[in-house]
């Protein structure tokens, strides 16, 4: 407290003292007498004496609890600023681990998306090829049963047209024997059925 005091009165001192090198003399004086002279100066060093003990002794101790106060409170709000600067950094923190995670995650995620596309490619190809090759043995089947009917018919067509031709030409060149011969071998062929 005598410590505190002693800082107070200092600074007081100082500000007292240059208030009165700048104030004027005293409104009260009528006259230029000697011993006025000499009074006004020493009744302002008096009075000074006794407002500065009257704030050492009665405002002191309040104003010392005051700044004591708010350096308290002041002490107080660093150390929550500083708590709050603390756990803004570690959330800080926090983000941009969180932040480098999600971008290895990104990048890892991008690989497999890359890496299911071009499986998905290959198998679209592969599954191309197959239609194709399907495709291709099912028109060649086609074709080919095209050209079975087609044989098939020209074959037909060729046996009427030479049935056509050996009824007109057989009767010419058909004897009644050659008949003859033809009922049996047809009556024996049945027989053996």
């Amino acid at each position: 407290m005598k410590k505190t005091r002693s800082f107070l009165f200092v600074p007081s001192m100082a500000c007292i003292f240059i208030s009165c090198l700048f104030l004027t003399a005293t409104f009260a004086a009528e006259t230029g007498s000697s011993w006025r002279s000499t009074y006004d100066p020493i009744m302002k060093w008096v009075n000074f004496s006794i407002l500065l003990f009257v704030i050492v002794k009665y405002a002191g101790p309040p104003l010392v609890n005051f700044l004591r106060s708010q350096g308290r409170e002041i002490e107080r709000d660093l150390v929550r600023i500083e708590q709050e600067k603390t756990n803004v950094l570690e959330e800080l923190r926090t983000a941009q681990q969180f932040l480098d995670e999600s971008e290895l995650r990104i990048g890892e995620l991008k690989e497999r998306i890359l890496e299911e596309g071009r499986k998905r490619r290959q198998e679209i190809i592969q599954q191309a090829d197959e239609e194709g090759q399907m495709m291709l043995e099912s028109a060649a089947q086609r074709t080919q049963g095209y050209f079975q009917n087609a044989k098939k018919q020209l074959q037909h067509e060729l046996l009427d047209e030479a049935m056509n031709r050996a009824l007109d030409l057989l009767p010419k060149v058909m004897t009644s024997d050659d008949r003859q011969k033809m009922v049996s071998d047809y009556v024996s062929q049945i027989a053996e059925k």
